[in-house]
């Protein structure tokens, strides 16, 4: 019996379990880059939603900017009736009229108990990078369901929600019909 080339088989065999179980544990690792990265990216998106948020927040709470008749200024950091998020003064627009932002009053005006909705937005820099938060402002006189939809009642309780849409791209990337990029959405709301 010949047993010639017996060792050259068996080093084959163990080369290419060897080789196997490397490609294997590179494809894991690079699957486990992957998945980190996206996460980073939704953390992003996250902190650029929850930025846009307490901009809104502050200026609704703090300012009146949102509420009922003139904004309250009592710091005087309402300049040239901008406001500033982020060293930025997005522009605020009520997207019911399209024009500047008028103020809030639910026992008058034309649409008595209607939303008046208003949008920010602005350019958040972390880590270098750009991203957008997109903020929807919406007071009504009743509730408001998830999506800023506004079931009037009547009452003169002034219901506010802030939903704050957060990207992992600039504005000018993330907010346009096809977007270039894999672009990541966080989403934050606030009722009060």
């Amino acid at each position: 019996m010949n047993k010639r080339g017996f060792a050259l088989l068996i080093a084959a065999m163990v080369a290419a379990v060897v080789l196997l179980i490397a490609s294997s544990i590179f494809d894991i690792a690079q699957k486990q880059v992957i998945l980190a990265s996206i996460s980073q990216q939704s953390q992003y998106a996250f902190f650029a939603a929850d930025t846009g948020a307490e901009c809104a927040l502050y200026w609704d709470d703090r300012i009146q900017y949102f509420g009922p008749g003139a904004p309250n200024d009592p710091d005087g950091l309402l300049q040239g009736g901008n406001i500033s998020c982020d060293n930025q003064n997005p522009a605020v627009t009520n997207t019911n009229a399209g024009g500047p932002v008028p103020p809030f009053n639910p026992n008058g005006g034309n649409h008595p108990s209607s939303p008046y909705n208003y949008t920010l937005e602005f350019t958040v820099t972390l880590n270098n990078n750009a991203e957008c938060a997109d903020v929807f402002i919406t007071k009504c006189a009743g509730s408001i369901d998830d999506n800023g939809n506004c079931t009037t009642n009547g009452g003169s309780t002034i219901s506010t929600q802030v939903r704050a849409n957060g990207y992992n791209a600039s504005c000018a990337n993330a907010l346009v019909q096809n977007p270039p990029l894999t672009i990541l959405q966080r989403r934050v709301i606030l009722n009060y």
